[in-house]
């Protein structure tokens, strides 16, 4: 689920934020798990998105992308936190209670440049 989570982020920037950079970092501590993504792209208007229902060019509503990573987070019992603006980018950030990241065990940081 993590993965999918991750890949639903990568795949909504390379789609549609036009971005020059985009950065995916995976972050652990025991008991919990942390995906920040962020990119510098055209970024958009979420207050707009969320009152836009109609299908898109394959059928699928608008915004599909931001409702697949809602109910994937929420399945795991995560928070979703975004922002974007229109010219300023997108900053997503997904945290997630993981039971399988025992106490004392050092979790490294790993970030993706693209």
């Amino acid at each position: 689920m993590v993965y999918r989570i991750a890949q639903e982020l990568l795949t909504n920037g390379l789609q549609h934020a036009d971005a020059s950079h985009i950065v995916l970092r995976v972050g652990a501590v025991p008991g919990m798990l942390t995906l920040t993504y962020s990119d510098d792209g055209q970024g958009f208007d979420l207050a707009a998105l969320e009152e836009l229902p109609p299908p898109g060019p394959h059928g699928q509503p608008v915004g599909m992308g931001l409702i697949n990573l809602r109910s994937r987070v929420a399945v795991l019992g995560g928070q979703l936190h975004y922002h974007s603006e229109p010219g300023v980018g997108t900053r997503v950030e997904a945290i997630l209670p993981v039971t399988l990241l025992p106490a004392g065990m050092p979790v490294p940081t790993f970030t993706l440049n693209t």
